[in-house]
């Protein structure tokens, strides 16, 4: 369902409507294979899909939408629902960024290819989590997966350089500390955008099962 919402959230961004029906037909299946179809209101979200609507109808559907998804976050923060939500988030990320390869390949667009570095810390935040619930073998296959994936991800240099004058603060004691703001700015090539995009298919089709 995270990997389906991915695709959506790129429809939805170029603009093809038209293409939201079947990936909604998708997630109404799964939300009720998962009880969660409670939070989905699926006429809104057609209605969001056609075109015919005004701007203000869609950006209100969409704000219904946006109520509804946050009602289901909270359902999967349940102890006894986590690792379904986590299993989504993981979906959504591996989805998103075969996307962003995809966009990164085929525009030769510099600034999605620079976005890549940023996975490093998405990966670094689910990678912690999963490790949470190792206990399970599904979970544990998942991490194993995932190191040919994280080897590449990680081989992208971070440059990081200091920008403007040191800055004082102080702690709620009254003691001065200096900080210095920083900027990171990941190194990366077409060669290396390859090889990541490589290991996000086999990864991918592990995940869903393709």
């Amino acid at each position: 369902m995270g990997g389906i919402g991915a695709d959506l959230m790129s429809i939805s961004c170029f603009k093809q409507q038209s293409s939201t029906i079947r990936p909604l037909n998708q997630i109404r299946l799964l939300s009720n294979a998962l009880y969660l179809s409670q939070f989905f209101d699926f006429e809104s979200l057609k209605d969001i899909a056609s075109s015919s609507i005004s701007k203000k109808e869609a950006d209100y559907l969409l704000m219904i939408s946006t109520l509804q998804i946050y009602g289901m976050e909270r359902e999967l923060l349940n102890p006894q629902r986590i690792e379904t939500g986590l299993f989504m988030v993981l979906g959504a990320w591996t989805e998103g960024l075969h996307l962003l390869n995809h966009y990164a390949q085929t525009h030769q667009d510099e600034t999605l290819m620079l976005r890549l570095g940023d996975q490093q810390i998405c990966l670094e935040i689910l990678e912690t989590w999963l490790i949470k619930f190792e206990k399970n073998n599904e979970v544990k296959e998942i991490l194993k997966a995932l190191q040919p994936l994280k080897t590449k991800l990680f081989a992208i240099e971070i440059k990081t350089e200091k920008i403007g004058k040191p800055q004082k603060t102080y702690d709620m004691e009254g003691n001065e500390t200096t900080y210095q703001q920083t900027q990171t700015t990941p190194i990366i090539n077409s060669a290396q955008v390859d090889a990541i995009a490589e290991e996000v298919e086999k990864f991918r089709k592990r995940v869903f099962m393709l």
